[in-house]
């Protein structure tokens, strides 16, 4: 099973041209970014990406995680919200 984090993490990837781009915006190294995409990968047991030259290419199941990913991490913000909401009335 996928934590948040690793939601977090994919929907940061999915983002970016490349797993370099990707370890500059969350501030580490490059081969950190490839070790955490082979985790998830090997979670799931899933191809989520082509490494393509110098940058990257999800694959099909690489981009239903990401928009998946990107719709629980909002339902999870507004779940949020709503129960910080109800504790302020």
């Amino acid at each position: 099973m996928l934590s948040t984090d690793d939601l977090r993490f994919f929907c940061a990837l999915a983002g970016q041209p490349s797993l370099s781009a990707t370890a500059r915006l969350l501030d580490v190294t490059p081969s950190s970014v490839t070790q955490r995409l082979q985790a998830i990968e090997d979670k799931l047991r899933l191809k989520l990406a082509d490494r393509q030259g110098r940058g990257i290419a999800l694959t099909e199941e690489g981009q239903v995680l990401a928009e998946r990913a990107q719709a629980i991490l909002a339902d999870m913000e507004s779940l949020q919200r709503a129960l910080h909401g109800q504790r302020d009335e």
